[in-house]
């Protein structure tokens, strides 16, 4: 455990890095036509956001229609994705076509719930908008202040829960995320989440600072369940071959930090939101595992948080391809 003097010095060490790497947070693309691409999405859901709940309901049904129809790369892959996760009995003709619709409807519902959340639940109630469901010690490892990985898949409203981390007494949260190209819309997304005391690490060239900051306390999220584009591996994902990312294993095993394994979900009540902490892995327990096996337990921990609501989860990642052949790089 670090003295108060030694975290005070390292915290200014991660303020200075942070900012020099804020910068990669921003899209390359900022010419005229991105300009006017970000200027009419952020028009477009501002006034969305001025609908009834009713009116949104049947616009974004209209979209995920629309979407599903002319966007046929990832409807298929959802619909490959989806007969290998569920039961026969909840893919079966119609009901296939109508999860997959389902996926594009989430995706829609969660971009404008992330435009108007702030609105809706704003920082000084946003705990009372959130029940937290936690397995066993995860109050202790909140009270030590010990640095924590924190895994999430693409389930329930993954920004929300982002933004209840820091409700739970976590002395500070970060998040590793991909920035869009749109150099407009990441500085747009970028500042809602600092916002919400939210910090954000690029993917590419934000890892470096993890080690500095689990050493202070912070706690670092990671979305694992998409497939990569860089170095990967193969382990199974819903007993199925699938590409993964090789470095966040190689980080899980250097690190030596608790993983922490949650996810929060919309529940009925509108703006009203339950978080499930369903496992906490120690370092001992990945002690001797190589890689592909530290991917092996993560994937089957994300299997059972989507599982719970695979109602709420993008299933529109191409997770198969190529990784029936493909070796580990």
């Amino acid at each position: 455990m670090l003295e108060a003097t030694q975290r005070r010095a390292l915290k200014r060490e991660i303020d200075e890095e942070y900012a020099q790497q804020r910068e990669l947070l921003l899209g390359p693309k900022d010419g005229l036509f991105d300009r006017l691409q970000a200027f009419a999405l952020r028009a477009g859901l501002s006034g969305a956001a001025r609908l009834s709940d009713e009116t949104q309901d049947k616009w974004i049904d209209r979209l995920g229609r629309l979407a599903m129809r002319f966007d046929k790369k990832h409807a298929d892959a959802a619909r490959i994705f989806l007969k290998q996760a569920l039961p026969c009995a909840l893919t079966d003709g119609p009901l296939l076509e109508e999860r997959v619709l389902q996926a594009y409807r989430h995706l829609f519902r969660l971009t404008l719930d992330a435009e108007m959340f702030d609105r809706m639940v704003p920082a000084e109630e946003r705990a009372a908008h959130n029940t937290l469901q936690a397995c066993e010690g995860f109050e202790e490892l909140v009270a030590s202040k010990r640095g924590a990985l924190m895994l999430t898949p693409h389930v329930g409203d993954w920004e929300a829960g982002s933004a209840f981390v820091p409700t739970f007494g976590v002395p500070a949260f970060y998040a590793v995320a991909k920035p869009p190209r749109n150099r407009r819309v990441s500085q747009q997304l970028l500042e809602a989440r600092e916002a919400r005391g939210i910090r954000v690490l690029p993917r590419r060239g934000g890892m470096n600072l993890v080690a500095k900051l689990l050493a202070s306390g912070a706690w670092v999220g990671l979305l694992l369940d998409h497939r990569p584009n860089g170095k990967h591996l193969v382990a199974p994902f819903f007993n199925r071959p699938a590409l993964c990312e090789r470095s966040a294993a190689t980080l899980i095993r250097r690190m030596k930090a608790p993983l922490v394994f949650g996810a929060t979900y919309r529940t009925e009540r509108r703006w009203h939101y339950h978080t499930v902490i369903s496992r906490i892995l120690q370092p001992q327990d990945f002690a001797g595992l190589d890689p592909v096996a530290i991917q092996t337990r993560i994937n089957q921990e994300l299997e059972r948080l989507i599982l719970r609501a695979p109602e709420q989860y993008f299933w529109l990642h191409d997770r198969y391809r190529y990784a029936g052949d493909a070796p580990a790089q």
